[in-house]
């Protein structure tokens, strides 16, 4: 499933599941919402229950879309195996249900999987619209840095446009660390690491220990959201440190790593090709509103 989200490789997924991989698949997208999109659904049970029924009862044939066999599935999973889930029979055998269900499961991955292999721009694979968001800058008031301080205006340029572009280059270490622990505040990013599948543990022992240890290749492979987290924890190291030359530009701190890990983010941010995209702002997680 993190194969899923963070690289829209459909290859791993497992060819006899358990029903926790089978639900989790099937709440990767958001079927209501995206049935009504489809001029041609809209109403997501009404479509799929006549569908499901067919193959149940009949062993009529499955839709060959990937996404339409992904919308019946998030349906079996809001019914049948939420709600009223009889997997087994009385001898302990998998009842006709519970095959029927992996048999959506199965078409589904196999569907997923050509797709992927065979790319076709009229019907290109469906992707769950995973988004990562970070609080807004633009919503909160920017801290007070003099405009003397390394990257003080252009940073106080992003806080009111969150476009990543206007971050700045080699910014004093405070103006770093000002941002980060003020989105770490806001739950921003550390708690977000469940959506990649990682712990803030997974973090320190694969790309911050190997960076700190002059081995910069994981970090230049990792999300943004990873990099965050690392520039965070270097930041909580030169707090209890007592680093008191906040004022330098981080090309010049002694934190090595904090320089690697700060022009890898800004690589990543500007370019926006990594997956699950970062999104900066339009969220609800707030900082103290500036006075109008």
């Amino acid at each position: 499933m993190r194969r899923v989200l963070t690289a829209a490789d459909f290859s791993a997924l497992p060819e006899n599941p358990t029903w926790t991989e089978v639900e989790e698949l099937a709440l990767l997208i958001d079927g209501y919402e995206i049935a009504l999109q489809r001029p041609d659904i809209l109403d997501l049970m009404a479509w799929g229950n006549p569908i499901w029924m067919g193959y149940l009862k009949r062993k009529e044939p499955l839709p060959k879309c990937s996404l339409e066999l992904w919308l019946i599935l998030f349906g079996l999973q809001r019914s049948y195996l939420r709600d009223r889930w009889e997997g087994e029979n009385p001898d302990g055998s998998p009842s006709a249900l519970a095959l029927a269900i992996l048999g959506v499961y199965a078409a589904l991955r196999s569907a997923l999987q050509h797709e992927q292999n065979h790319p076709d721009e009229s019907h290109p694979v469906y992707v769950p619209p995973v988004l990562i968001e970070l609080p807004d800058p633009a919503l909160h008031e920017a801290p007070p840095l003099a405009d003397t301080i390394h990257g003080a205006i252009s940073m106080r340029q992003f806080w009111r446009s969150s476009d990543p572009a206007d971050l700045p280059e080699d910014p004093a270490v405070i103006v770093v660390m000002e941002w980060v622990n003020r989105m770490a505040a806001a739950g921003g990013f550390e708690t977000q690491l469940d959506v990649l599948g990682l712990t803030h543990q997974d973090v320190m022992e694969t790309v911050l220990n190997p960076a700190e240890n002059d081995n910069f290749m994981p970090l230049q492979q990792a999300h943004p959201l990873v990099l965050l987290q690392c520039i965070w924890r270097i930041g909580v190291q030169i707090e209890r440190t007592g680093y008191d030359d906040m004022l330098d530009p981080i090309s010049r701190c002694s934190f090595a790593a904090l320089n690697c890990f700060w022009s890898s983010l800004r690589s990543e941010l500007f370019a926006r090709h990594h997956q699950p995209p970062l999104v900066l702002g339009s969220n609800l997680m707030m900082l103290e509103k500036p006075e109008p």
